[in-house]
């Protein structure tokens, strides 16, 4: 059994589990994708005497994994695998390569996931289907703070502000963030709290509130607008 747990998992080992399968399926729960993924699991609870051996089980397991340089013969580095690494590597290198036309592609993928993917100045995280944005899930509050660093770090520090106090707002009676927003029935959605979420916000505030270093290119005129 699996309970949400604030966007980790707890799990429940009752009595009668298989303990190799149990086992097997909290090292995959802990360790797979080097715990980037949702779905890990961050706290096992064995339920009645079955806990001494359950943690021997996960323990025997848990010595076998191969973690260091993820560049090496690794079961988990830094970024999972090595071929993860040399992928993330890649796209440093284009970014590199393609330097001189940075800026207006990125300004120009800014409008563009603005225009596709907003809606009363929330973000979502893509377009699932021909229904109306909305429908399918809630906005992503993580990329409404997104496009508030985004639009600061191209010098639009008026959209920035208004993209972050929007989606600064968005929050329960607590003052806590989830990880979506129902722009239309005006609830929270999701995991909750959202870590990820509350650390994007403070990372806005701090950002937003001096310009952006060594900012590049020519800035675009402020509109002001949520659009």
């Amino acid at each position: 059994m699996q309970a949400l747990g604030g966007a980790k998992n707890h799990a429940v080992i009752l009595p009668d589990a298989d303990l190799d399968l149990a086992a097997d399926a909290m090292i995959n729960a802990g360790f797979g994708s080097a715990g980037e993924r949702c779905m890990a699991i961050s706290a096992c609870v064995a339920v009645g005497p079955i806990a001494d051996d359950l943690v021997a089980k996960i323990t025997e397991r848990a010595a076998g994994i191969k973690t260091g340089d993820g560049t090496q013969d690794s079961d988990m580095g830094p970024l999972v695998t090595k071929a993860h690494r040399d992928k993330v590597a890649s796209y440093i290198d284009a970014g590199e390569a393609d330097a001189l036309e940075a800026y207006p592609r990125a300004l120009a993928t800014v409008e563009a996931a603005r225009t596709e993917l907003s809606s009363e100045g929330y973000m979502y995280r893509y377009r699932p289907d021909d229904r109306p944005l909305g429908e399918a899930e809630g906005a992503f509050l993580l990329c409404g703070f997104t496009m508030a660093l985004a639009l600061h770090q191209h010098g639009r520090d008026v959209e920035a502000v208004r993209w972050f106090e929007r989606n600064r707002a968005a929050c329960g009676p607590p003052g806590l963030l989830t990880e979506e927003y129902d722009i239309l029935q005006r609830q929270v959605r999701g995991n909750a709290p959202q870590a990820f979420v509350h650390a994007l916000l403070l990372e806005s505030a701090q950002r937003l509130a001096s310009p952006w270093p060594a900012q590049a290119g020519p800035h675009p005129q402020n509109s002001g607008g949520l659009e």
